[in-house]
């Protein structure tokens, strides 16, 4: 029904190294298969009955996910944001999830897809091991995401 609220969730896999400066299991490189759920929740305002089309949520995450597929995420994540090692930033599943809901709501937002989605949660699961969750509420976001201090950005 339109005005309806629903969740939709897409499921992305991507394999990448990583490590963790001074921990002790992880402080070595080491790789995994990573597991991305995107969860969308918003208001079905349009006719087609679909808060997204899978189609074009597709073409959103898969670009991101390709620039860290088969590479170390500790480079990659270093040359997108040139303060990560300064400000002692590691790939924990944590920050990958934060990181992933930017990078998506700037991408949907840019594309005018935000207008009916109100939340998007990330799930990011390293392995078949732990994993972590973020979610961001679009009417709360900052819409200036460049006026932030440089250590509050990631």
């Amino acid at each position: 029904m339109l005005g309806s609220i629903i969740s939709v969730s897409k499921v992305f896999h991507f394999d990448a190294a990583h490590y963790l400066p001074g921990h002790v299991k992880c402080g070595e490189m080491h790789g995994h298969t990573w597991k991305v759920i995107v969860t969308l929740k918003g208001m079905m305002a349009n006719r087609s009955a679909m808060l997204i089309d899978f189609h074009i949520l597709n073409s959103v995450v898969k670009p991101i996910l390709e620039e860290w597929d088969h590479k170390c995420l500790n480079k990659v994540l270093a040359n997108q944001y040139p303060h990560w090692e300064t400000d002692s930033l590691f790939p924990t599943v944590e920050m990958l999830a934060i990181i992933l809901n930017h990078q998506i709501r700037t991408s949907l937002q840019s594309k005018g897809l935000d207008k009916t989605i109100t939340t998007m949660s990330i799930l990011v699961q390293e392995g078949e091991g732990g994993f972590a969750e973020h979610t961001l509420d679009f009417n709360s976001y900052l819409s200036d995401y460049s006026s932030l201090p440089p250590e509050a950005k990631i």
